[in-house]
């Protein structure tokens, strides 16, 4: 009857003691890991066994390995993880005792050899030497015996494996010269020990606390998904783009300007698009102001009351804004006007980068406080209608049309070459330049035969040479 009553007290004792582990499916075996098995502290082997839900036991996973990740502040790679995985992926291929599902089997991270490459490192030899009645001949560091200690061994075997270690394969916190340490393994009862344990296990003392960067970390680190960091990229990007195009116009202004690319082009607004050997491409922008708008314009008061008088600017505001096709801002502006005097006018003039494309422009020149129009506003449009300025050119040359309403002259075609300073013309252009005059025809008598569409090279540079004016 004791022995009955001491057998029902100790059933609910065993319960009791592993409540967490019954109730882990994930994380049920994972005290028995390679990382806490070398590197958990004390207080972190107590914790685990307060845990009692996978929930709770992946938040204790990220945590451990949040308090081993040198820089979870900037990124979410751990190097000190990569390299203990790749450590632990080392000793499991070279150091198995037994084979898998064997009820012996032991991995070979959890081997004391597998134990000392993981806190270590790669060792700078390794040799061994298979001790068995059994065992061809060989001694250590012999192919064969490399081949018995790879692979699973016999029956009745026993090797001995050494590992040594110089200064420079030593990590610095082990505060270590050099070790020698000899590996004994039966492979017959799948056993393993080492000669020195009790430098192995200052070894793995102070591999703990080196590995323990952020021991005061309470919580785990979150790190955003690829999709949420792709997300913040874009947005970002979009932001600093639409910094680009200048600041925000004010709501009386944009309805302004807004309502004048609505209409048709108007004003004394002149448009010139340019593209750069760099691939840059600029919209330059003017507009004129007549010198009795500027005149009736109220002045400006001065800074400094005390400093001596002089002739007051004008104040006045000049708005800008340009809008692609597709109807959204490339460009704006909304600044004291800064005024440039030609003859007996002033103008106004902007240096807008935009990428290429066509776009609506539209100015307006106000007074100090933006709510007045000063003269009339102005709004040009380029190219086929509904479109703007075309900057699609090849950089170094530009090409455009614009587009001016004076009288009967609507159109009017303009040829820019623009170059980088100091950029020579390659010999591949020159030949195409004399090409192409060659295929120029010249001026002749009606009688006189047409010349060949093509001519030789060496003909067109004659033709060329021909036609330079004499030297004076």
């Amino acid at each position: 009857m004791r022995k009955l009553r001491l057998l029902a007290t100790l059933v609910p004792l065993v319960a009791l003691a592993f409540p967490a582990a019954a109730q882990l499916e994930k994380f049920k075996d994972w005290d028995k890991s390679p990382e806490f098995t070398l590197y958990a502290t004390e207080d972190e082997q107590n914790a685990w066994k307060g845990v009692k839900s996978d929930e709770e036991a992946q938040k204790f996973y990220n945590l451990f390995w949040g308090k081993r990740h040198p820089n979870y502040q900037t990124t979410a790679q751990n190097v000190f993880r990569a390299r203990f995985d790749a450590l632990v992926a080392k000793a499991d291929e070279l150091f198995p005792l037994g084979k898998p599902g064997e009820k012996r089997f032991r991995r070979g991270a959890l081997t004391e050899r597998g134990r000392v490459l993981i806190l270590l490192g790669p060792p700078k030899a390794m040799a061994s030497k298979v001790q068995s009645a059994l065992a061809a001949p060989g001694g250590i560091g012999s192919e064969e015996a490399e081949g018995r200690l790879l692979g699973a061994g016999g029956s009745g075997t026993t090797i001995l494996t050494q590992f040594q270690y110089e200064k420079e394969q030593l990590p610095e916190w082990a505060g270590l010269k050099s070790l020698v340490l000899t590996f004994t393994t039966d492979q017959t009862v799948l056993s393993e020990s080492v000669d020195k344990p009790s430098d192995v296990k200052k070894v793995q003392k102070k591999a703990v606390a080196a590995a323990l960067v952020n021991p005061k970390m309470t919580e785990p680190p979150v790190y955003k998904t690829r999709e949420e960091h792709e997300a913040e990229q874009k947005a970002a990007a979009e932001a600093a783009a639409e910094a680009l195009k200048g600041p925000v116009l004010s709501a009386p202004v944009r309805a302004s300007l807004e309502a004048l690319i609505g209409k048709e082009p108007h004003g004394d607004l002149g448009t010139l698009a340019l593209a750069f050997g760099d691939k840059a491409t600029q919209l330059m922008i003017q507009l004129a102001v007549p010198g009795a708008v500027v005149a009736s314009a109220a002045p400006a008061a001065p800074a400094d009351p005390a400093a001596p008088a002089a002739a007051p600017a004008p104040a006045m505001k000049v708005a800008v804004l340009v809008k692609g096709k597709d109807g959204k801002d490339a460009a704006r502006r909304e600044e004291a006007a800064v005024l440039q005097k030609s003859k007996g006018d002033f103008f106004v003039d902007f240096a807008l980068r935009v990428e290429p494309g066509d776009y609506d422009v539209a100015m307006v020149l106000l007074d100090a406080s933006g709510a007045e129009s000063l003269g009339p506003p102005a709004r040009d449009r380029s190219g086929p209608p509904g479109r703007a300025r075309s900057l699609a050119a090849p950089p170094g040359i530009q090409r455009h049309a614009l587009r001016r309403r004076q009288g009967r002259r609507a159109l009017r075609l303009l040829r820019t070459q623009v170059r980088p300073p100091g950029r020579q013309q390659a010999p591949e252009d020159r030949r195409a330049r004399l090409r192409g005059a060659a295929l120029q025809p010249r001026c002749r008598p009606r009688d006189e035969e047409a010349e060949p569409a093509a001519v030789d090279l060496d003909q067109a540079q004659e033709r060329l040479h021909d036609r330079r004016p004499p030297a004076p």
